[in-house]
């Protein structure tokens, strides 16, 4: 929609219930959601589900290179490619052993 994630989500709510076409439409929320209050934040202003990976890649090591879709991940996060993978430029220690 382009506009701030809490504005936007309360203006899609009351439109859609305004309409009474909420029944049909689901809306799920992202941007900036980390936590659970975030969750529970977007959930109480209307929203039936949620993204929240940005805080999830951070967790496993993600440095936002902006390059995911190139296969090219420095980090071997965002990569499918088992060589890039091993050859990644800055490798996370510890961080296997905390993943399931």
């Amino acid at each position: 929609m382009g506009a701030p994630l809490l504005d936007g989500l309360a203006f899609v709510e009351d439109v859609l219930s305004g309409l009474n076409i909420r029944h049909h439409i689901k809306i799920i929320a992202s941007g900036k959601i980390m936590t659970g209050f975030h969750i529970a934040r977007a959930a109480a202003l209307g929203a039936d589900a949620c993204n929240c990976a940005r805080a999830m890649m951070l967790a496993v090591g993600c440095i936002q290179a902006l390059i995911c879709n190139t296969n090219r991940c420095p980090t071997g996060v965002a990569t499918q490619s088992e060589i890039n993978k091993r050859i990644g430029g800055r490798r996370q220690t510890g961080k296997g052993s905390k993943l399931p």
